[in-house]
């Protein structure tokens, strides 16, 4: 089903498991961000609009349709997502968002760390 999305993969539906738990990540992180963060804060917008970058640039490197220099911008678009969403964390520390929070921030750095060979093999292997 997603082999068209990913056609140049022996497991097209292992990469695709991939992109879909990092966006959804991505996501919850976002939310957080918004919960976390006050009504005049632009955490929100920057979160939303690395999470949109990052998933976009991820499926286009894996797609092959980018190159390396893409991947690395999408590593630290990442990166810039996961410390963004530890410096609201640490602002506005409550015990009862941290339960979320700190658990999507972990999952999500290991994603970013499983994504990494993902895109050694997208890029410079072929």
């Amino acid at each position: 089903m997603v082999e068209w999305l990913f056609p140049n993969w022996s497991s097209p539906v292992a990469v695709a498991a991939v992109v879909a738990a990092k966006a959804f990540l991505n996501a919850v992180l976002t939310a957080r961000t918004a919960a976390l963060s006050g009504e005049d804060s632009r955490a929100p917008f920057v979160a939303g609009g690395l999470t949109v970058c990052s998933t976009v640039l991820a499926v286009f490197v894996l797609r092959g349709t980018l190159g390396l220099a893409a991947s690395y911008l999408e590593v630290a678009l990442q990166a810039a997502l996961l410390v963004l969403v530890a410096v609201v964390t640490y602002s506005a520390a409550e015990n009862r968002r941290l339960a979320v929070t700190v658990p999507a921030l972990l999952a999500a750095a290991a994603l970013l760390l499983v994504t990494i060979p993902l895109y050694g093999e997208a890029t410079v292997a072929p």
